[in-house]
């Protein structure tokens, strides 16, 4: 089952998410963290997230992943099956392939990876929330 998150920025989207995949009693849950360190501000707010995973008292296993998306989950989703696979966030890595694209065309090069991901997560064994 594929479950996705929408909401305003800062409303508590993430938050909300982690209580759902703590519910889920999947073994393992496995945080995709698209988000790359660009500031303070952008610094304080991961580690925010961090503490608060950490507090929850179920660990999870992070990977950190800007661009490629669709590599990251078909790994994880092979090594295992009982996992929990959670995507922070769409739109952040959405950003991320515009940015960092070609410059003559990023907007392909992100639709290419957009269907990479829509393909992947058709395929998935494992449960994933995404942001």
């Amino acid at each position: 089952m594929i479950t996705l998150v929408l909401g305003g920025r800062r409303s508590g989207k993430s938050a909300w998410a982690e209580e759902l995949a703590l519910k889920s009693l999947r073994h393992e849950l496995v945080y995709i963290a698209t988000c790359p360190t660009s500031d303070s501000s952008m610094v304080e707010r991961i580690e925010a997230h961090q503490e608060r995973r950490k507090s929850q008292g179920r660990s999870w296993i992070l990977t950190e992943e800007p661009l490629r998306l669709a590599e990251a989950v078909s790994s994880l989703d092979m090594e295992k099956t009982d996992r929990l696979i959670f995507i922070d966030c769409i739109t952040l890595w959405l950003s991320n392939l515009l940015e960092n694209g070609p410059e003559n065309n990023a907007e392909a090069a992100a639709r290419k990876e957009i269907s990479g991901l829509c393909q992947t997560l058709g395929q998935l064994q494992n449960d994933a929330i995404i942001i």
